[in-house]
């Protein structure tokens, strides 16, 4: 695991933090990306607007070519962020991702240079 960069999602209104996006560099030209929204704030947009900024920001300005998210395939809020920011569901990766105790799949979204549909 490369380098990182986490953002920070705030409330215009409030300015209290809403959730976060981060940016890890992998190996050559791409990069995985995280993003998670506290409860309070989810369904007002946060994570789409984050996931588009930061991946626009990723693939100008750090040069990277693909950019990748793991999402687990019953988070169906999450995979339509992904697709709302022009990510495109590639396949699922099996006993991919360990969380707690158990390895788990992770369907492997990805979006590049061309620009989001």
């Amino acid at each position: 695991n490369g380098p990182k960069r986490t953002f920070a999602l705030r409330d215009a209104d409030s300015c209290v933090l809403a959730g976060g996006v981060q940016v890890r560099l992998r190996e050559k030209g791409v990069a995985h990306l995280s993003y998670w929204v506290f409860p309070q704030f989810r369904g007002r947009g946060f994570a789409t607007r984050g996931l588009r900024l930061v991946s626009a920001w990723a693939l100008t300005d750090l040069g990277v070519e693909r950019l990748e998210l793991y999402i687990e395939p019953a988070n169906e809020a999450s995979r339509a962020v992904a697709r709302a920011a022009g990510f495109v569901e590639r396949g699922v990766l099996r006993q991919h991702e360990r969380i707690g105790e158990t390895l788990r799949d992770m369907i492997l979204c990805s979006r590049g240079l061309d620009p989001p549909r």
